[in-house]
């Protein structure tokens, strides 16, 4: 009887953990993405100073979630979104147009990470 309450304990453990871990990333990808679409959106317009700002906004929410993101994320995955990142502040210092596809692929990142870890038939088989 003590085994399979622990068995239970256990696995009611790391449903919360699973539970806790789609949520915070949840929270973590809307905050970054909302600052992303924000300087998009300013940058499509011509305030480029608002456009980076609200970029080093979406770094930073990104970067203080490091002690998370190191643990339960994949490195390579960690990589692309800080190489997107600085392509992009690159192409809005320049002020002078093609960030578009840069936008694109920081979104992208951001997006598979967040599908990756959601419970699929595709993400377990």
């Amino acid at each position: 009887m003590k085994r399979e309450l622990f068995a239970a304990a256990l696995l009611a453990a790391l449903v919360l953990g699973a539970v806790w871990n789609l949520t915070k990333l949840d929270s973590l990808v809307g905050a970054v993405r909302g600052e992303i679409v924000v300087s998009r959106s300013c940058a499509e317009s011509g305030q480029f100073e608002q456009a980076r700002i609200a970029l080093k906004r979406g770094r930073e929410i990104w970067t203080q979630a490091g002690a998370y993101t190191e643990i339960f994320l994949r490195h390579p995955e960690l990589d692309a979104i800080a190489d997107a990142f600085c392509e992009l502040e690159e192409r809005l210092e320049e002020e002078t147009g093609g960030f578009a596809p840069c936008y694109a692929r920081l979104l992208y990142h951001l997006d598979c990470i967040d599908r990756m870890e959601h419970l699929r038939p595709g993400s377990i088989l």
